[in-house]
């Protein structure tokens, strides 16, 4: 391409983005400030540590991802507010008066699904943030799911069909993440499988996310933003369990239900009981009376429970397992308990980070033997085995699930007593045993690397890796040369086939597969010189502590956002130059 040529079209891209940027600034931030997420920052962020690496005894046992974090100012400031029996009208004029922000109830869109502004409804906030009294009171209105939304300063109040349409673009920057060998690949597989969706690459609608650079640049509903930017802010806290979307009100209720009570009751009204619970413990008990009504009974059925001392967990189990025929159960949900049919509690998903490097040491084969544990000791329903129900996934020492919370409590204790049993091996000695006779377990790996980067790591590798402990290399020729004698570790290569990369005239460049239009309407990239990329396939023998070595080492010579590990494609750069995010030696050129 001549000189004046690319000059121009440096300019140019130069000047759109500037005048794009400029044009766009207000509209982010505008956004940022009505998903309450901020305004964009385009600073890296500060490296945050994994929470592996963090000492185990300062490291909280539990910690609550609150979406206050992620709503506007007005709605994550504590409130006490009464609507208790008043119109959604007069509910919504209170809620406006208390926060300062002016509402506006879409009545064209609560007519077309039978209900209006002068339905009526219940709820209190005591001091607590009034996104949650909204979120109650609206999950309900008249048989219809409401939703809210801020839009330029104004609270929406819409059906959730509409709220949910109602999209919204919010960056992210996970510089950090990348940082810590977090994929882009691992984040789009975490968001889109641990959140409610949809997604249009998972459900064919639904929002989107794509990644530029270090920035990670979401297309959803307002409820989703909250969703993501919870599950980014729980991958960075430490934690060996992390609550992603939860109200941290819940902190105190789970330790109530945790203290140990006597009570009695013969042949009393639901009603009663929950009345007296609320009274002497402020569990802030609340029956979805609804779906109760749906299972053909009501808070008059009387329930039984013997004069025994138990955790009130246990008490609301016991007393809640069969009424009038139908199994009743007791859990968290936006700042109550919740009295409501197991069915519909098995319905809503909650997803939770737990850390379990220290029961995986990192290590894949690890972590996979610990997720077929879960997947076959929980009662489930998994997506993985049932091809419904809950998710679950990893990234280095941390499992994401998404599940009802009837199952990741038993996770929970799961976990518990894996780790219970895991001391006791170390106190007598037997992990460290069994860790090094795995570690001295030599296996077989396979390596995919483009074959400029294999001619140096055949060399390279058994000088930085375990020096001394190679029988064997190959050279660029393939022939073999030895090493060290009575040493393990052998390498070796053998083709790989090719990868396919197509330059255009204007520099772009696709990979094989990739198409676009051109003017003409047709695919495929116009005026594109092919360039094939040998591939070499490594096969490494050695110990398993080797190949961790191995990958580590890699790592650092990656550049960042990659993990270097078997099985895996390896490309050290066609891009050349010094941009940060592409660096390597393949450089090549096409002529003009």
């Amino acid at each position: 391409m001549p000189f004046q040529t690319r000059f121009l079209v440096a300019f140019t891209v130069v000047a759109t983005v500037l005048f794009s940027t400029a044009g766009q600034q207000h509209a982010l931030a505008q956004f940022g400030d009505d998903l309450g997420l901020g305004t964009v920052n385009d600073e890296p962020c500060d490296p945050v540590p994994t929470a592996a690496e963090d000492d185990a005894e300062s490291q909280p046992a539990l910690v609550y991802i609150d979406p206050a974090q992620f709503v506007p100012e007005a709605l994550s400031r504590p409130i006490d507010l009464d609507v208790t029996d008043v119109t959604l009208a007069e509910a919504m004029q209170r809620v406006s008066e208390t926060t300062g922000l002016p509402v506006r109830i879409d009545e064209e869109e609560l007519q077309n699904e039978g209900v209006n502004a002068d339905e009526v409804v219940s709820d209190r906030a005591e001091n607590e943030p009034a996104y949650l009294l909204l979120d109650r009171m609206l999950e309900n209105v008249g048989g219809v799911e409401l939703a809210w939304f801020v839009d330029h300063g104004l609270l929406y109040v819409t059906t959730k069909l509409v709220a949910d349409d109602k999209m919204a673009t919010v960056t992210h920057n996970v510089r950090d993440l990348f940082e810590r060998h977090i994929s882009g690949e691992q984040l789009e597989e975490v968001i889109t499988g641990m959140t409610a969706g949809p997604w249009s690459k998972l459900d064919g609608v639904g929002g989107t996310l794509e990644f530029f650079r270090d920035i990670l640049v979401v297309r959803q509903c307002h409820r989703m933003q909250r969703e993501v930017a919870a599950i980014l802010e729980a991958i960075r806290q430490p934690g060996w369990e992390r609550r992603s979307g939860e109200p941290a009100s819940h902190a105190e209720l789970e330790q109530k239900l945790n203290d140990t009570v006597a009570v009695e009751w013969t042949k009393t009204p639901l009603s009663e009981v929950v009345e007296q619970l609320n009274r002497d413990y402020a569990l802030r008990l609340r029956v979805d009376a609804e779906e109760l009504e749906n299972e053909g009974i009501t808070t008059a059925e009387a329930v039984s429970f013997p004069a025994v001392e138990l955790p009130l967990r246990s008490v609301l189990h016991i007393l809640l397992e069969n009424v009038a025929g139908v199994e009743l159960t007791a859990m968290l949900h936006k700042g109550r308990t919740q009295i409501t049919t197991k069915l519909v509690a098995d319905d809503r998903m909650s997803t939770v980070i737990y850390d379990v490097g220290d029961l995986t040491l990192h290590s894949e084969c690890r972590m996979d033997s610990l997720i077929d544990v879960i997947l076959n000791e929980t009662s489930g329903p998994w997506f993985n085995l049932d091809g419904v129900g809950g998710n679950i996934t990893s990234i280095g020492g941390l499992m994401f699930v998404r599940q009802a919370v009837r199952v990741n409590e038993e996770i929970s204790g799961l976990l518990a007593d894996l780790r219970s049993g895991m001391n006791e091996s170390r106190e007598n000695g037997w992990e460290a045993d069994i860790d090094t006779r795995l570690d001295a377990q030599v296996e077989t790996h396979y390596y995919h690397v483009d074959t400029d980067a294999a001619d140096d790591l055949v060399t390279k590798i058994p000088e930085l890796v375990a020096p001394g402990t190679w029988a064997s290399t190959v050279n660029a020729d393939g022939d073999e040369v030895e090493l060290a004698a009575d040493a393990v570790g052998t390498l070796d290569r053998m083709a790989g086939g090719r990868r396919v990369i197509a330059v255009t005239n204007d520099g772009r460049i696709f990979n094989s597969g990739s198409h676009e239009k051109t003017d003409a309407g047709e695919k495929g990239p116009r005026q594109a010189a092919a360039v094939v990329i040998p591939r070499t396939i490594l096969i490494i023998t050695h110990r398993r502590s080797v190949h961790r070595e191995l990958v580590t080492t890699m790592d650092k010579i990656e550049f960042p956002g990659s993990t270097w590990s078997s099985d895996r494609d390896i490309g050290f750069g066609f891009y050349g130059g010094s941009d940060e995010f592409y660096q390597g030696g393949g450089f090549f050129s096409v002529g003009e």
